[in-house]
């Protein structure tokens, strides 16, 4: 799990939810309780710096729900990206390039439509996401409606 806060943040909310979290019982509703949360920092993890260091082009592991339809039309649906990208906090002019795609770009990721979504986002349209930023900028970056709970999250391409 990788606790992080809006685009931009100080950091407060992030420490704050380390603090509250660290220790708590994880419970699994059929079967109960199951494990204990420990905090770690992951400094030295390279999996970790996937997700947090600074780079121009990042792709999705897990796909960007549109924040609405995009008729089935590639240019409708990249104009939505756009709109995700700006409902994040992030700066839609700050981006070179944007390709999507049902497929993943990432190994062992699964198609767009594989993915569990609530039932209030199951008819939107969801995508593999690539961006490319005309400079580097830090992750962890998440877009999308479902962007709170694990859906659109980003990971550094390798240089």
């Amino acid at each position: 799990m990788l606790i992080a806060e809006p685009y931009g943040g100080d950091g407060m909310q992030a420490y704050w939810a380390r603090q509250r979290l660290r220790g708590q019982v994880l419970v699994n509703q059929q079967v109960g309780p199951v494990s204990v949360l420990s905090i770690a920092e992951a400094d030295d993890d390279s999996v970790f710096a996937a997700y947090t260091k600074s780079a121009r082009a990042w792709t999705s592991v897990t796909p960007v729900v549109l924040p609405g339809f995009d008729d089935g039309k590639y240019n409708k649906a990249l104009r939505l990206v756009r709109k995700a990208i700006e409902q994040a906090g992030l700066r839609p002019e700050a981006i070179e390039d944007i390709e999507l795609r049902p497929a993943p770009f990432w190994p062992g990721a699964q198609h767009a439509a594989a993915y569990f979504r609530p039932e209030y986002l199951r008819g939107q349209p969801a995508w593999h996401v690539r961006l490319q930023f005309y400079d580097e900028v830090p992750g962890p970056l998440a877009i999308g409606a479902g962007r709170h709970f694990g859906l659109g999250l980003f990971a550094a391409l390798p240089e």
